[in-house]
């Protein structure tokens, strides 16, 4: 059986870290039957100095069948605990993200010098929307790795096209190294058909993701500013990843209508999602750009259709009455298609429900996902 290392800043049982976490679940979920998976990751979550409370620091557990996890604890980390997995006798070594020292920089850097056949999965950390973040720092890094050519040896694992133009133009690589494969679903197909009710005039959004300017938090709500009859309910689920900036979002929501009440709820562990989303109608997300977008998939096999931005790979979502993905320059239209959803009766309602788990399904049964997701190990 291959034999697979990898590395990544946080895993599970963590959850805050978002996409990149449930990227990487499902992928050694869906896989593992044919592949032996080690992961080599924190013993916190992200964000987070505390400890997981079930599992074991600086040895290997196993939480699947071939799934193991070796959780670092704090004090253990360093360059030389990195190079002892690096030395180990694994076919390939997969690496998740791009800018983390412990996590990224040094397994690629030992990993070339020990001359072990690595992929870097860059887990959209080189899109225009997280460049944004710290963007000279970033830039200098950039040089840095062309300079140093620090991924000369590496192979690289994009999601989507524009993953793979984005790792061509800010590193360099060249087309013939990177490998296109979608990330995966959950192993468990999409259930039956919610029974929730959609009265006119009363409608229950959610947003299940980070409060970022790249999430475009502010955007959602301001987006519900002109939404002045019924009553809507906005719940927000997530890690607040920019204080400065939820404080601009709490002053948004001081602004709206009173029949509007948006509510920030915390996190919530990813496995505790879909059952959340039997309690909402819509999901609302104009985000400004996501890799995969895995709550959007998960609303959408809850049968809760997503009212989302065009900037993630799930489109023409209203020809399948699965949800819509607008423009974000048409704030106007998120607002019109927000009142259109609170006048909805629940037989109009069905039918949009049923297509956005239909939707989920087809995504399901695409067989070609895994094909694609066994060429990054062979």
């Amino acid at each position: 059986m291959t034999s697979v290392l990898i590395f990544i800043d946080w895993f599970w049982p963590g959850y805050k870290a978002g996409g990149p976490v449930r990227s990487l679940l499902n992928l050694t979920e869906q896989l593992s039957n044919e592949y032996a998976f080690h992961i080599v990751t924190r013993n916190t979550d992200y964000m987070s100095s505390k400890p997981y409370a079930n599992v074991r620091a600086n040895e290997w557990n196993e939480i699947r069948k071939n799934i193991h996890v070796y959780y670092i604890s704090r004090d253990h980390l360093c360059r030389k605990t990195i190079l002892s997995f690096i030395r180990g006798s694994y076919d390939k070594i997969y690496i998740n993200g791009i800018y983390s020292f412990y996590f990224s920089i040094v397994p690629v850097y030992y990993s070339r010098i020990y001359r072990k056949k690595h992929m870097v999965a860059p887990r959209g950390m080189l899109s225009d929307q997280t460049f944004s973040a710290k963007k000279w720092l970033k830039k200098l890094f950039f040089v840095f790795c062309r300079l140093t050519r620090l991924y000369r040896k590496a192979e690289f694992h994009a999601t989507m096209e524009r993953e793979s133009r984005d790792i061509q133009k800010n590193l360099g690589i060249p087309e013939k190294n990177i490998f296109l494969a979608p990330n995966l679903p959950r192993k468990h197909l999409p259930g039956k058909l919610p029974g929730r009710e959609k009265i006119p005039g009363n409608l229950r959004l959610v947003s299940i993701a980070r409060i970022s300017p790249e999430k475009n938090t502010g955007y959602a709500i301001d987006i519900l500013r002109h939404v002045n009859k019924g009553e809507v309910i906005f719940d927000i689920f997530g890690e607040i990843y920019n204080q400065e900036y939820w404080k601009s979002c709490k002053h948004l929501i001081q602004d709206l209508p009173g029949n509007i009440k948006v509510t920030h709820k915390g996190s919530i562990h990813a496995d505790n999602i879909p059952e959340l989303l039997m309690d909402y109608h819509f999901m609302l997300m104009p985000t400004q750009g996501e890799n995969f977008g895995h709550s959007i998939l998960e609303s959408l096999m809850a049968g809760c259709p997503v009212i989302i931005s065009d900037k993630t790979p799930w489109r023409d979502l209203a020809a399948d009455n699965a949800g819509w993905d607008i423009p974000l320059e048409q704030k106007a239209r998120f607002g019109s298609v927000v009142k259109h959803c609170l006048d909805m009766d629940h037989e109009k309602y069905v039918k949009w429900s049923a297509g956005a788990l239909d939707k989920a399904r087809k995504f399901f049964s695409n067989k070609q996902l895994l094909i694609d997701s066994k060429k990054l190990f062979q």
